[in-house]
């Protein structure tokens, strides 16, 4: 079923909502007569595409032509819309600058869902499990990003463990084989060569827990993205749309959770950093200036993301 279809069942204020979004933009008959063909074209694309924008609005005129002669075709011109007037009007405004076109449905379209949305949030508010497929994923994100902050620390605090070891064995052991002289002699160099395979694997360790935590920024910017430029936004939306009067949600629970829960995630990443920095300085390592000027970039790009989140 088209989106436009769920949109006809809406209440008057509502619909006068969508009337809304359209005025002084574009022909709401046009929205409702090619609703079908209208939806099935990729606008998001087309609007940051001159050619996409030029295909999808030579197929807009094609697809309303092929209409116009199949009302003629079956002798129902003057019951039938007027796809000829429709394919005017749309030469005449946007022949020149299709990707106008193509912005203007792309914005109506997602503005139309988060209506849609939002209807069904509310219908549901008697039945906290249910919630917009959308909302569930980024749910489903957050709690994803919490879980793989949680791992990493106890991995990290396993680094520090060996790491322990390590420094104790190095200090101590030299007394110890001295108290054994058969030892000594029988394996000299033994521990030495140990020790430094040791130090090789804990250095190894480190730099692919600098990995994890990369890719875990890089999940995690995409979700602040998400969270600044598309929830805010579409929350935004919803108190405009309650100020004249929609039945939408307008509460910031679930915002506020998300955005507490990634700061969460954001400050765990720097503490891990420190504690990465802290093993880097206290222990002796053949890469400790490489590590530290990994860390120390990967701790700008934490408070970049930080002030994204907490300051839109």
């Amino acid at each position: 079923m088209a989106q436009w279809q769920d949109l006809l069942k809406l209440d008057s204020v509502l619909q006068n909502q969508v009337r809304q979004l359209y005025e002084g933009r574009f022909p709401k008959e046009i929205r409702h007569w090619a609703c079908y063909w209208i939806e099935s074209q990729d606008w998001d694309s087309a609007a940051a595409n001159e050619n996409a924008a030029r295909t999808c609005f030579n197929s807009l005129l094609t697809y309303l032509e092929e209409q116009w002669n199949c009302s003629v075709q079956e002798n129902n011109i003057l019951q039938a819309p007027d796809y000829r007037s429709m394919k005017d009007y749309l030469m005449q405004q946007f022949q020149d600058d299709c990707v106008n076109l193509a912005r203007i449905l792309s914005d109506c379209l997602k503005w139309e869902k988060e209506i849609l949305d939002s209807v069904a949030a509310t219908q549901s508010c008697n039945n906290q499990s249910v919630m917009p497929q959308t909302w569930r994923d980024m749910d489903s994100k957050v709690s994803e990003l919490k879980s793989k902050i949680s791992e990493l620390k106890k991995e990290i605090k396993m680094q520090e463990g060996l790491n322990e070891k390590l420094d104790y064995i190095q200090k101590t052991w030299q007394n110890k084989v001295e108290q054994i002289i058969e030892l000594a002699q029988i394996k000299p160099g033994l521990m030495e060569e140990e020790c430094l395979k040791q130090a090789m694997f804990i250095t190894q360790e480190k730099q692919t827990l600098l990995q994890q935590l990369v890719e875990l920024l890089n999940q995690t910017a995409e979700t602040v993205a998400t969270l600044i430029d598309v929830k805010l936004r579409e929350w935004k939306y919803r108190q405009k749309l309650a100020c004249i009067g929609g039945p939408v949600d307008t509460s910031l629970e679930l915002l506020q959770k998300w955005i507490t829960a990634v700061a969460e995630v954001l400050l765990g990443v720097r503490d891990q950093l420190q504690k990465l920095q802290d093993q880097n300085n206290k222990y002796s390592s053949t890469d400790a200036s490489n590590l530290s000027a990994s860390i120390t970039e990967i701790d700008k790009f934490v408070l970049l993301l930080i002030t994204k989140l907490l300051t839109k």
